[in-house]
């Protein structure tokens, strides 16, 4: 199969790439795919729609025929949506005690753009945990978190997700809160000081010491965590969700650091 040629001209090609090859992006794999020219793009219309379906599934299928063919480091496939730039949670933001991180958070601490096909709740004034969430949605409404954390569970939309799946979600998340708001005994209360997304995210640089390259590929030291404040991350540690890096590669390490990254 004939790799089909990417869309490398188009507008929405050229400023992916900027954003890649802006300091602050992390993923060395996909700076390093970039520079040798191995970044594929396929830019689409709608993200909700499946108008570009048979584009960009036999692209997918040649670009794996051609990293089978020719195995080398550093291959990538990116599908770029030009829209909706205004995509909203209104269905689940209207669920009483729910909470949704958008785009209010860019350009605060740490939080550089949004990811629109990921999903955060803080589900903390419901009384339960992220993980306790995300038990429930799947034992009692078969709808499955990609990740819970202590006070947030994560959701990610993809190609696949449908609007019935879209809706299932909105209702189980409907459902869920009222069922702590019954009183639901499966449901813990989860501890005061448990940190949300701001509060850890006041603790990342939100430009990096070292560009992070030149971080990967620096000679490092193994010290214990509580010994590196002042020194520069060689790796990044994450918390999920929110999908954000406790330290990132190229950051100097800080003193705000919260028990509930460790």
């Amino acid at each position: 199969m004939r790799l089909p040629p990417d869309d490398r001209v188009h507008p929405s090609a050229e400023a992916f790439r900027a954003f890649i090859r802006d300091a602050p992006f992390p993923c060395v794999g996909a700076k390093s795919a970039l520079v040798r020219g191995r970044l594929r793009i396929v830019v689409a219309r709608d993200i909700r729609s499946s108008w570009d379906d048979m584009r960009i599934y036999p692209a997918l299928l040649a670009f794996i025929a051609s990293y089978k063919a020719q195995p080398d480091l550093f291959q990538s496939f990116a599908v770029v949506f030009e829209g909706p730039g205004d995509l909203d949670e209104v269905g689940v933001a209207s669920v009483d005690g729910i909470a949704i991180y958008g785009r209010e958070m860019i350009g605060g601490p740490g939080a550089h753009d949004l990811d629109p096909t990921f999903l955060i709740l803080d589900v903390r004034k419901l009384g339960m945990s992220g993980y306790e969430a995300d038990e429930w949605l799947q034992a009692e409404r078969k709808v499955s978190a990609l990740l819970g954390d202590l006070r947030h569970i994560g959701f990610s939309f993809s190609l696949g997700t449908t609007d019935a799946d879209a809706e299932r979600l909105v209702e189980g998340v409907r459902d869920l809160a009222a069922a702590a708001r019954g009183g639901d005994a499966r449901f813990l209360a989860i501890p005061n000081d448990a940190p949300d997304y701001a509060s850890l995210a006041s603790a990342i640089p939100t430009a990096p010491a070292l560009p992070p390259p030149q971080a990967a590929a620096a000679k490092f030291d193994r010290v214990p965590y509580e010994e590196a404040v002042g020194r520069i991350s060689g790796q990044s540690v994450a918390v999920v969700p929110p999908p954000f890096p406790a330290c990132s590669r190229g950051s100097s390490s800080t003193p705000r650091r919260s028990p509930f990254s460790g």
